[in-house]
C-alpha cells in the first residue's frame, strides 16, 4: 500500500509540474522564514544563560531623584557589593566591573587600542562562567597589575607563544602581567569583553563612597533566596551607610533629605532580563527589547499560517481532479483513513 501511495504521489508531481512547484515552494519558503525568525527569537531569549548559575545572578542598580531630576543607572556605589555580602547571608558572592572604552596596550613594538577592556574584581570568575584555557581562575586577578585575555586577543599579541607570564604595558607605562587566558566572549553576553585587568590595580576600585556610583555590580544569591525580600532591606542599608556620608557632605540628615522629595534606592535586575528589559542610563551596551521578540514571533506565526492556507487552498482547488482516483480506491475497498492518508 505504501508503495502505491508513493507511486501515485510521484506520478502527480510529474504530470503537474507547475502546480507542484508552486505549492511545494510556497510552503517551503513559509516554513524556512518561520524557522529563521524563531532562531532569532531563541537567540534573543538565550542571553547570559551560558553562566552556570544565571538563575541566581543579579545586577545591583541605582535610582536617584535629586532636585526633581530622575536618574536610573545601571551601576551602583563602589562598596555596595562587598557590603551586601557582609550584611546579608543570602548574598554569597559579588563582583564589580568597570569599562574603559579606549585603552592603549603595548607589547614590544606593537601597540593596539582595545575597546573591550574592563577592570574587574578578583571574584569575577566566581560569579560569571568564563572558561579558562591557561591560568587559575581563583588567583588570576588577585594581585595588582594582573591581566586576563581572551584566546583571540592573546593570539593577536603573542601569536603561538604562551602568554602567561608575559608583560604588557598600558598607556601610562605601567607593566601588567598576563595571568590567564579564557575562551572568547559568547555572542549572547550582554557585554562583550576581550581583556580584564585587576581592579586592585586602580585607586578608584578602593572607593568607599555611597554617594558616587560608577561600578557595574553583580551578586550571586544562595539557592532559594528571595531577591524581593533582599531588596526590601536596601532602604535600611542606605540609611545606615549613605546617611552619614550625606550628612557629612551636605549637612542634612538622610530622612530630612528624603522628605524634601529626593530619592535614593538600590534594586536588583535579574541577569537574564538585562538584554531585553533593561534600558537604563549608562548601560554597558545598547540592549534589545522584548517587544521585538513578540513582534517577530507573531510575524513567524502569520507567515506560517499564510503558507499553510495557500497550500490547502491549492490542494482543495485540485481535489475534483482526483475524484476518479478516490472513486476507484473506494471500489477497491479503501477505507476513510486510507483515503485521507
Amino acid at each position: 500500500m505504501l508503495k502505491n501511495y508513493l507511486q501515485v504521489a510521484l506520478r502527480n508531481l510529474r504530470n503537474h509540474k507547475a502546480y507542484s512547484l508552486i505549492n511545494i515552494i510556497g510552503l517551503a519558503i513559509g516554513i524556512a522564514c518561520c524557522i529563521l525568525i524563531l532562531l532569532f527569537v531563541l537567540e534573543e531569549l538565550s542571553y547570559d544563560k551560558f553562566n552556570r548559575e544565571y538563575g541566581r545572578m543579579y545586577r545591583v542598580q541605582a535610582s536617584v531623584k535629586l532636585e526633581g531630576r530622575d536618574l536610573d543607572m545601571a551601576f551602583a556605589p563602589a562598596p555596595a557589593g562587598v557590603t551586601l555580602v557582609n550584611e546579608f547571608p543570602e548574598v554569597i558572592q559579588y563582583t564589580r566591573i568597570m569599562h574603559t572604552p579606549n585603552m592603549l596596550i603595548r607589547y614590544k613594538n606593537n601597540m593596539f587600542n582595545e575597546t573591550r577592556f574592563y577592570w574587574a574584581d578578583s571574584t569575577l570568575f566566581a560569579v560569571f562562567t568564563m572558561h579558562f584555557i591557561k591560568g587559575n581562575p581563583k588567583t588570576a586577578l588577585v594581585e595588582p597589575h594582573s591581566v586576563v585575555l581572551t584566546e583571540s586577543l592573546a593570539g593577536k599579541y603573542f601569536g603561538n607563544e604562551d602568554p602567561v607570564g608575559k608583560i604588557m604595558n598600558f598607556e601610562d607605562g605601567t607593566p601588567y602581567t598576563v595571568t590567564g587566558v579564557i575562551k572568547d566572549c559568547p555572542p549572547d553576553s550582554h557585554f562583550k569583553y576581550d581583556m580584564f585587568a585587576s581592579m586592585s590595580s586602580a585607586e578608584f576600585g578602593k572607593g568607599t563612597s555611597w554617594l558616587n556610583t560608577g561600578f557595574y555590580t553583580y551578586i550571586l544569591l544562595r539557592k532559594n533566596a528571595s531577591p524581593a525580600r533582599l531588596q526590601e532591606k536596601f532602604p535600611a542599608l542606605l540609611r545606615k551607610y549613605a546617611g552619614p556620608q550625606l550628612y557629612q557632605a551636605l549637612g542634612v540628615r538622610y530622612d530630612d533629605w528624603l522628605k524634601k522629595g529626593n530619592l535614593y534606592r538600590l534594586y536588583l535586575e535579574p541577569l537574564t532580563s538585562i538584554h531585553l528589559y533593561s534600558h537604563l542610563d549608562h548601560e554597558l551596551e545598547p540592549n534589545s527589547d522584548i517587544k521585538y521578540v513578540y513582534i517577530f514571533s507573531v510575524i513567524a506565526l502569520f507567515i506560517l499560517l499564510i503558507a499553510c492556507i495557500n497550500f490547502m487552498n491549492l490542494s482543495t482547488a485540485r481535489s475534483s481532479i482526483r475524484s476518479k482516483e478516490v472513486g476507484i480506491r473506494k471500489v477497491l475497498g479503501s477505507g476513510k483513513t486510507q483515503l485521507i492518508k
